[in-house]
């Protein structure tokens, strides 16, 4: 019997799955996640606390929801173009 072989479109979608969900999940991956995309990728020689991680995922999701309230309640039709 052979062995399935995964197409290079599956393979590639896996794989950017697996490394998009790493910062979510355990610390192994986590780590393994930063030692790439940190280190080495960026340069960056600390992984920042876990709660800064966090705060900057919430600001990261929030900003443009946050964004549209502030302008539905300062900014009225008429100012807008």
């Amino acid at each position: 019997m052979r062995a399935r072989r995964c197409p290079p479109l599956k393979a590639w979608q896996a794989f950017h799955l697996a490394d998009a969900a790493a910062p979510y999940l355990s610390k192994r991956f986590v780590d393994a996640n930063f030692a790439f995309h940190g280190k080495v990728m960026t340069g960056v020689v600390e992984q920042p606390e876990r709660w800064k991680r966090a705060v900057d995922t919430i600001e990261d999701v929030m900003a443009q929801a946050v964004g549209r309230a502030y302008v539905v309640r300062y900014f009225s039709p008429e100012t807008k173009v």
